[in-house]
């Protein structure tokens, strides 16, 4: 029995090794012996029952009679047509693409539609230096309207762009920016006007988020491309433009954001910071109405970058775009005289007593910010309940109440110099409501008495500042677009230069007085 099963062993081991060293015969391999063999499989059987890169090659064997068969198939037998169209979708002849565009504006929609599907199957198989024949045109024209792709689109560029000026204004609304951008530049080489008003009626009527995303991506890229430039401001007027969809604005920031060449916002670009913020804060309030739904893995990832980079220019307030320094609303709190009641300058001389109306406690220990202006000092307090902003007089150390607010830093107006009291300066309050103040404080000579206004309020509650090389404050705020406030009193977004328009945020954010003088 051992020897019998060893013999048995052995026997199979040898036939193993000379069927590998013998491989099966062409004839051996074939499936189907004839053209009619090969056709009732594909009319018979279902897809699943055969290997078709093997009936591939097998009809493939007949040449053009197996490829007429095919398109038989595919016109005119309606339960083996999908069969008869996957193995048309394995071939690279371009002649193959002159016969299917016959079919591809068939009445019937079924054909029509599988033999487009074919069509672009089979482009994506030709080389490049392949260019199709005239009759080709019309098939790839109704093929590319229908979804655009790249290798259809390569092959139309290939015919005078007046025969298919028609079909690229859908090419540049692809979703696709290598698509968008090779579309927008055959039109915009033949009609420049033409190319012009197609991407703002994109950039207007677009809502699709990865067909915005696509558009900005675009842009940048002919930015940067382009000896003239001038997408960055299409980029920047779009990602601000409240008439637009909220897709378009993402779309059009994370253009600016790989205009900048990085992943974090850059002093370059100053309204990308502003942007960037705003989408941080509209994503932390609205995430869940902004999802993206079901979306394709490219733009999952165009979104993750912009996110990311929202995230960063948040957590970063000012320093993302502050270009000069950092100010500090409480580095000359050590520097003001002891004016408050009860606290002695010095050993030697006692301070006046003062009677400060209740609510406002003048008091040491609450002191936030102060600065000293030509003809005195500006001091700030505040606490959780109550606070005050008083003017202290040098002359005889007479305190005035300007303001009853919790006042939280105090700043000159523009940067002091060498020597020079400024006579100017802004406060910022915080309101019982809340709200946030903005106070305008004005001496017109050393010694005359200060003038406080109500200036502004502003639509956050301040965590930073910065001053900027033109003297601009630089107000950032949780989860709000930094605010810049120009030493005239005018008030712009962020590092952006123009001023902020009053319906996006605050509605008193317009700059300008906002209540009577308060002396």
């Amino acid at each position: 029995m051992k020897a019998a099963l060893i013999a048995l062993l052995t026997a199979t081991t040898v036939h193993s090794v000379a069927a590998a060293a013998n491989p099966l015969t062409r004839a051996e391999k074939r499936v189907c012996q004839t053209l009619e063999q090969c056709v009732s499989i594909i009319e018979r059987h279902p897809h699943d029952s055969f290997d078709y890169d093997l009936l591939a090659t097998e009809f493939a064997r007949y040449g053009s009679r197996g490829q007429a068969e095919l398109l038989r198939l595919l016109d005119r037998n309606p339960d083996a047509r999908a069969n008869a169209a996957d193995l048309l979708a394995r071939s690279n002849s371009p002649a193959l693409i002159a016969q299917l565009s016959i079919m591809a504006s068939s009445s019937d929609p079924e054909l029509g539609a599988m033999t487009r599907d074919t069509i672009r199957a089979v482009a994506t198989h030709l080389s490049g230096d392949v260019r199709l024949p005239p009759q080709t045109l019309l098939g790839l024209l109704a093929t590319a309207e229908e979804q655009p792709t790249l290798p259809v689109l390569k092959q139309l560029l290939k015919f005078p762009t007046r025969d298919i000026q028609s079909v690229l204004p859908s090419q540049l609304r692809s979703g696709d920016p290598d698509i968008s951008e090779l579309a927008y530049r055959a039109l915009h080489a033949y009609a420049p006007s033409q190319a012009l008003g197609e991407l703002r009626e994109s950039v207007n009527e677009t809502t699709n988020i990865a067909h915005a995303m696509a558009l900005g991506e675009m842009m940048a890229r002919l930015d940067g491309q382009s000896p003239n430039g001038g997408y960055s401001a299409v980029l920047s007027k779009a990602s601000r433009d409240l008439s637009l969809s909220p897709a378009m604005q993402i779309g059009a920031t994370y253009g600016l954001l790989l205009l900048t060449r990085e992943q974090a916002p850059s002093p370059a670009h100053p309204d990308l910071t502003d942007r960037l913020i705003a989408i941080d804060s509209v994503l932390r309030t609205q995430g869940r109405s902004l999802s993206l739904g079901r979306v394709d893995a490219t733009t999952r990832r165009r979104f993750a970058t912009l996110t990311g980079a929202a995230q960063i220019a948040s957590d970063i307030g000012v320093e993302a775009c502050t270009l000069g320094q950092t100010l500090d609303p409480a580095a000359r709190i050590g520097r003001l005289p002891f004016f408050e009641t009860g606290v002695t300058l010095d050993h030697r001389r006692p301070s006046a007593e003062f009677s400060l109306p209740v609510y406002s406690r003048a008091d040491r220990g609450l002191l936030r910010s102060a600065l000293s202006l030509a003809g005195g000092w500006l001091a700030g307090y505040g606490d959780d309940q109550e606070g005050s902003l008083i003017w202290y007089a040098n002359a005889d150390n007479t305190p005035t109440l300007l303001s009853g607010g919790h006042t939280i830093a105090i700043f000159p107006k523009v940067a002091q110099q060498m020597g020079r009291l400024p006579l100017n300066a802004w406060a910022i309050s915080t309101l019982p409501d809340g709200a946030t103040e903005l106070l305008s404080i004005d001496i017109d000579k050393p010694g005359a008495h200060p003038v406080i206004r109500r200036h502004a309020v502003l639509p956050g509650q301040p965590v930073r500042y910065g001053r900027l090389p033109d003297n601009s404050l630089l107000i950032s705020m949780t989860g709000q677009t930094p605010v810049r406030l120009a030493p005239d009193g005018t008030v712009h977004r962020g590092c952006s230069v123009g001023a902020i328009p009053s319906r996006t945020l605050a509605p008193s954010l317009a700059g300008g007085q906002t209540g009577a003088d308060t002396q």
